[in-house]
């Protein structure tokens, strides 16, 4: 069986909760989150109304999400957090919609607690399959307990490591957008993501910095674009633990003939790297995966303190 999602709908704090069973004038919509999570749904745009020009919290919650783990945001701010009883415990009273013409074009979709927004006109843009289909965004960015049944947003698909970033944070759907905001690109689609998110330390000649940056690359040519970021003919993988758990790290497998090698990591006394490095996970297959924001912090953590083991193991030869 698929799994089946209900919407709860809170004020700023989190208070004040409203579940909705996706009927529109007490006509049910598909239970299922890709039966209903497309731009011109009528439950979804009528629920999305409520967002217009209000601040709220929202989460988009599966009948598989009872993992002790699903509910545990974290906020800087003291808000109420739902539980899995009250959006799908016996006696939740629910909620439905009245059919809206509303929709998503020319607005953005702004996020107060990552001080972030969507541009939903370039997200429309972005996301449009072969067929002319756009899935609507808000559903899959607040979902909880999503990849659990028939009819998820599965693991795979463009846009899966953004399923759930949002859930319960305070959003709103406006006209315009503050200046303090960032952009965040968005894409969501039912097609194999290609893309995959990698940290690299390169070597700037113009500096003689050696700096760090997060890039994407495409993986069905990860290769070649392995050889043009690292400056190489042949790849070499290094396998490294921080903080209990695994990254691949790429490098220049001859460096060591090349002129003047610039060490850039340093692992042990027996192992220090040089050139340009590429850092990824890896997937269930073996295959090299996307770096999250989590890792990069954790990377650049160690990173820092392998730079300082790297200057006093040259200050003891000397």
């Amino acid at each position: 069986m698929g799994q089946y999602y209900r919407v709860i709908l809170g004020n700023t704090i989190g208070t004040a909760c409203k579940v909705f069973d996706r009927s529109v004038d007490g006509e049910y919509i598909g239970a299922k989150l890709m039966e209903h999570s497309w731009w011109k749904n009528d439950f979804v745009n009528a629920f999305a109304e409520k967002l217009y020009l209000h601040k709220k919290r929202v989460c988009w919650v599966g009948d598989y999400a009872n993992e002790p783990e699903d509910f545990n945001f974290d906020f800087e701010v003291v808000v109420n957090i739902p539980s899995y009883q009250e959006v799908w415990g016996e006696n939740v009273k629910l909620c439905g919609v009245k059919k809206s013409d509303f929709t998503l074009d020319n607005k953005f979709l702004l996020n107060y607690t990552t001080k972030e927004f969507i541009d939903l006109n370039e997200y429309k843009e972005k996301s449009m399959d072969k067929q002319g289909w756009i899935i609507h965004p808000l559903p899959l960015l607040t979902a909880v307990g999503n990849d659990r049944g028939g009819g998820d947003f599965h693991k795979g698909n463009i846009g899966f490591k953004n399923v759930g970033i949002w859930a319960w944070n305070l959003i709103s759907i406006s006209d315009k957008v503050s200046k303090s905001f960032k952009k965040f690109d968005l894409v969501y689609k039912e097609e194999p993501d290609k893309i995959i998110q990698v940290m690299t330390l390169e070597i700037d000649l113009k500096s003689k910095k050696i700096l760090q940056h997060v890039r994407k690359i495409d993986s069905e040519n990860i290769l070649d674009e392995m050889y043009k970021i690292i400056g190489c003919d042949l790849v070499e993988l290094v396998e490294i633990e921080v903080e209990g758990k695994f990254y691949d790290v790429y490098c220049d497998e001859e460096f060591l003939l090349k002129n003047n090698p610039v060490p850039t990591l340093f692992i042990d006394s027996e192992q220090i790297l040089c050139g340009n490095l590429i850092f990824t996970t890896r997937d269930e297959e073996g295959n090299a995966a996307d770096i999250t924001n989590d890792d990069v912090k954790k990377l650049t953590k160690f990173i820092s303190k392998q730079e300082n083991k790297l200057r006093g193991y040259f200050a003891k030869l000397k």
